[in-house]
């Protein structure tokens, strides 16, 4: 299993709402695999912790790298990604920025997979 960061840092706005970063998730095991995904956004060295938004993970579906209409959203034990040996799915996650931060603070965000047969 692998989680990669396809986004380049992105600035945003104080209060900003709705600011999604996009990852790949690859089966790199020899067998087919569903995962159950999360956000941690709990990541010490930064400036402060981005806020997951109400629907914080959505799938990429329409391969646009950021969050649109056409994107479906995650529901853990609904419609977790299954995938075969050496298969990618991009899944964005979603958080909101809190207000009354200073300019250049880094908030890191990170979406954790886990495989049903274990964490990696």
């Amino acid at each position: 299993l692998t989680v990669t960061l396809q986004s380049p840092q992105t600035p945003v706005d104080t209060g900003a709402t709705n600011e999604a970063l996009l990852f790949t998730l690859t089966n790199t095991g020899n067998g087919n695999e569903t995962f159950s995904l999360a956000v941690n956004n709990a990541i010490a060295g930064d400036d402060f912790d981005p806020v997951v938004a109400a629907t914080s993970i959505y799938f990429d579906t329409d391969a646009s790298g950021d969050l649109s209409a056409g994107d479906t959203a995650y529901v853990p034990g609904g419609n977790d990604p299954a995938l075969l040996p050496d298969e990618s799915i991009p899944v964005l996650i979603v958080n909101d920025i809190p207000a009354a931060l200073t300019n250049g603070q880094l908030g890191n965000s990170m979406l954790v997979a886990t495989s049903l047969t274990g964490t990696r």
